[in-house]
């Protein structure tokens, strides 16, 4: 299996390999020079009345992924006599007050970054791009109402992308956005024809012609494609879909060309539960059926709870995450995944030098499988809430007497060579196929880690190395 660091398991990693330039508004869109609102240009003429926003919240509240509802305004029937038309929303996420939406249909047709004149190749990271400038400015200026604009969130958008061969993160702030490789693999790969583009009437009676990627998808009509804000396999390109598959293209389609924009937000719907759930002072709703299933589980038993990204290097979507129930409590059942969640170190080399001591306590995995990043794309703010705070003891090392570390207070950790020795007393038992995955009980050999083989053997590798990640956890009753 290819090694990776377990913070990009879930990111796509693509190529950046040229500084970037700044970039500026220009004509993003065709015929969008922002020069006046009479509404050929899709943008809403005139003042539009001050929507009811408490319908939306309302509707948000006891939304499902998949769900629809409408909120601001844009040119989409083609018509631009008879005023804009409201923009549509499906819901992709649903968290604690807030949810994650994308445009049901593509309402515009424009360059990630146009090129400058006579310029043969452009490169542009998102955080530079013109279409990130467009979508919070003109097009979130001109769609929504003040009242509307309240509801959405600005929000810290990661994107990933590597320069000098090295994998980084850019941050903005966004009201508005594309959606990542890593977004739309998890919420819409799979989700039936969510991810499909479809232009709007507007788009087809104006661009018609010039939409180069526009096809026929059975079942669903016309298609094309929408940008996604990553980077392709080079820094000239963008990621995107192409409307008539049914993934994200990680590769991408350059950036001064132009496709479909289909914008992305967080809607709030009750600032209370947002700013109550980031402070730790409010639980999200309970979900019967995960309680019901809880409920039902017996030691032996195999279950899903959670979400990961099994291939990464496969756009297929993310998969239910499999868990075995070990033993039993009163208050909980102890878990542990059937297989590994992905490849990692133990302990990070810092500045190219072996750490000199290496144990469960102060390892990066640890930090990496209880830090907030992880933990949400793993679950949902409901299944993370029955996850129990764990408390770890690791033994030390036999006869030679090596510490084990202090004990730690844990969400998700990986067992100790005691713990898959009562679970798993053989090694047929230990085997997860072709891979081998860490314990977090120290060698004697310092900064060396327990291991299973391949084999289903106990070994030792050396922290800095790559293993398995086999997480466990114990979940509420």
């Amino acid at each position: 299996m290819k090694k990776l660091r377990l913070t990009a398991l879930f990111l796509v990693i693509v190529t950046v390999i040229s500084a970037l330039s700044a970039c500026n508004l220009g004509k993003i869109v065709g015929g969008n020079t922002g020069n006046k609102d009479d509404g050929t240009d899709g943008r809403p003429t005139g003042s539009r009345a001050e929507a009811d926003t408490t319908q939306t919240a309302g509707a948000l509240e006891n939304a499902k992924p998949g769900d629809k509802f409408t909120l601001g305004a844009w040119e989409q029937d083609g018509n631009t006599k008879n005023g804009a038309e409201a923009i549509t929303w499906t819901v992709l996420y649903q968290h604690v007050g807030k949810a994650l939406v994308v445009s049901d249909r593509i309402i515009e047709f424009g360059y990630f970054k146009e090129a400058e004149k006579d310029q043969r190749f452009t490169h542009c990271l998102y955080k530079d791009s013109d279409v990130r400038r467009y979508l919070n400015g003109d097009f979130y200026e001109n769609a929504f109402t003040d009242g509307e604009k309240k509801l959405i969130m600005s929000t810290t958008v990661k994107t990933p992308y590597v320069e000098d061969y090295k994998s980084k993160i850019s941050e903005t702030e966004e009201r508005v956005f594309l959606l990542s490789v890593d977004e739309v693999t998890k919420y819409m790969t799979g989700k039936g024809s969510a991810i499909h583009g479809a232009p709007t009437e507007y788009l087809l009676s104006k661009f018609g012609s010039k939409i180069y990627s526009l096809r026929d998808v059975d079942g669903f009509g016309k298609a094309m494609t929408w940008w996604l804000r990553d980077m392709g396999d080079s820094s000239d390109k963008a990621a995107c879909v192409e409307g008539w598959e049914t993934k994200a293209s990680a590769y991408g389609w350059d950036v001064d060309s132009k496709n479909g924009i289909r914008p992305a937000m967080w809607v709030m719907y009750d600032e209370n539960d947002v700013i109550g759930y980031a402070n730790g002072n409010v639980e999200p709703k309970e979900d019967a059926e995960l309680n019901k299933r809880i409920a039902a589980l017996k030691v032996g038993d195999k279950f899903s709870f959670g979400l990961y990204d099994k291939n990464p290097y496969v756009l297929d979507g993310y998969e239910d995450l499999e868990w075995k129930v070990l033993d039993e409590d009163d208050t909980s059942f102890l878990m542990i995944t059937t297989g590994i969640i992905g490849q990692s170190t133990f302990m990070d080399a810092k500045d190219g030098k072996e750490p000199e001591h290496a144990d469960w306590s102060v390892s990066d995995l640890r930090r990496i499988l209880n830090g907030d990043e992880m933990l949400e794309k793993l679950f949902t703010p409901q299944e993370r809430a029955k996850i129990a705070l764990s408390h770890v003891t690791t033994e030390g090392g036999g006869s030679w007497k090596r510490d084990g570390g202090p004990d730690t207070d844990d969400l998700l950790f990986v067992p100790s060579r005691e713990e898959i020795e009562k679970y798993f007393p053989t090694e047929d038992e230990r085997k997860l196929g072709e891979v081998s995955y860490w314990l977090r009980t120290p060698d004697f050999v310092e900064p060396h880690i327990k291991y299973v083989y391949e084999s289903g053997g106990l070994g030792d590798n050396e922290a800095t190395s790559y293993s398995g990640v086999r997480v466990m956890a114990r979940i509420k009753k």
